[in-house]
């Protein structure tokens, strides 16, 4: 990527502010999430609304790293976080309008095995977040999904970590051939009301095409689409728009000489595919850092309410990438 003086500004007062109060500073800090040529046409299907930075520091004094999924429960008003590293936080968040106004970690759990043991290393790899019935008007049946790559599974999870059980799915996705490498597996999961539960792999399965996409369904259903045309290109979040169509995310970075390129993209699951058997994959927003998009790792999506959702950032545990949390719109 070719860092611009906008980018180079914003990472130079970053890393200031970081230095001079690395101890005592959590919470939000401004990120402007737009392009530096403001005569370049909007997104045609989102609005963004709201974008911050954030440093946070866990309860325990730790600071928080390598978001890779979120969900929002709506009736406790959490915004669940996991990491990397089988790391599950609690975060409560503050708006004023549409404006997020502070993120702040309540609490954290590690996730556990069946036994009630901290997931090992090459268990422990979570990656994408969802949840069910945390929008029921109940408080405490909160359920929580979490998709894992090196050992290709979705698990149930209580909000604290407890283990519930595994989602079972089609015997292909239990397979590590399946997939292009062990670190290109299950990369995000939701929740479908009439398709149930849904996880894609980060890039095109082995046997398939490299410029196809799946969504695979718990019952074994498979919806092949085509994968944006940006260089390696990856899924890397799903979420469920009101009307059952579903939303995805993907990021492109191919190396230090390429832009980050970031799609937000719509598929209607009950629409009949297009000749050679694909789905149409509508596309409301195609972000490049070559055009001035001030972009990171962008891994994470949750639904907030109405058509508004988050988006979120792994910023890989290094001091040059940033953790960024979007609120926008689809239209």
């Amino acid at each position: 990527m070719k860092y611009n003086t906008r980018r180079i500004l914003f990472f130079a007062g970053y890393l200031f502010l970081f230095a001079s109060c690395a101890a005592s500073f959590s919470g939000t800090f401004p990120y402007e999430l737009a392009p530096s040529n403001s005569l370049l046409p909007k997104p045609p299907g989102v609005t963004f609304l709201s974008s911050k930075g954030l440093k946070l520091i866990d309860t325990r004094g730790r600071e928080v790293t390598e978001l890779s999924g979120i969900s929002w429960d709506t009736d406790e008003k959490i915004l669940y976080a996991i990491n990397d590293e089988g790391r599950l936080y609690h975060l409560r968040l503050t708006l004023k309008g549409t404006d997020i106004q502070q993120v702040k970690v309540i609490a954290e759990y590690r996730l556990r095995d069946e036994e009630g043991r901290k997931l090992k290393k090459k268990w422990r790899d979570s990656e994408g977040l969802s949840s069910r019935y945390h929008n029921n008007r109940k408080s405490g049946d909160t359920e929580l999904l979490v998709s894992f790559e090196g050992k290709p599974r979705v698990v149930r999870y209580t909000p604290q970590g407890r283990y519930l059980g595994e989602i079972r799915l089609p015997r292909k996705l239990w397979k590590k051939k399946t997939y292009k490498s062990k670190n290109k597996a299950l990369e995000s999961v939701t929740v479908h009301p009439l398709e149930g539960v849904l996880t894609a792999a980060e890039f095109p399965i082995n046997k398939k095409p490299a410029t196809v996409q799946t969504l695979f369904s718990s019952s074994g259903k498979e919806w092949d689409f085509p994968a944006t045309s940006a260089r390696n290109s990856a899924i890397t979040g799903l979420e469920v728009l009101p009307d059952g169509k579903v939303l995805i995310l993907e990021r492109a970075w191919a190396g230090i000489q390429h832009p980050i390129v970031i799609t937000l993209s719509v598929l209607d699951l009950h629409q009949k595919p297009k000749a050679g058997g694909l789905w149409v994959r509508k596309e409301l927003a195609r972000l490049s850092s070559a055009e001035g998009w001030l972009l990171d790792n962008f891994e994470g999506l949750a639904h907030y309410r109405d058509k508004q959702y988050f988006m979120i950032s792994d910023d890989g545990g290094h001091a040059y990438q940033t953790t960024v949390l979007v609120l926008f719109q689809v239209k």
